[in-house]
């Protein structure tokens, strides 16, 4: 087993130094990666309207950029 240099506690990930970069680039990843899966939601034609989109966002990507962010 290898130590590793970020460790995880109550959802936080912290490095030696306490910088929360580790933190902010985990969240930012998976915040990109539903913007992504929100493209696949709706039909091939239109997709969806800009209300289910910012409906989307603000329940599903917004949380996921602002954990911790208090």
């Amino acid at each position: 087993v290898q130590p590793s240099n970020v460790w995880r506690y109550l959802g936080f990930r912290l490095d030696p130094k306490l910088t929360f970069k580790h933190h902010v680039a985990f969240f930012g990843e998976r915040a990109l990666t539903t913007v992504k899966a929100m493209l696949m939601l709706g039909n091939s034609c239109r997709g969806l309207s800009p209300m289910q989109k910012r409906t989307l966002y603000i329940s599903c990507v917004l949380p996921l950029l602002t954990y911790g962010a208090q």
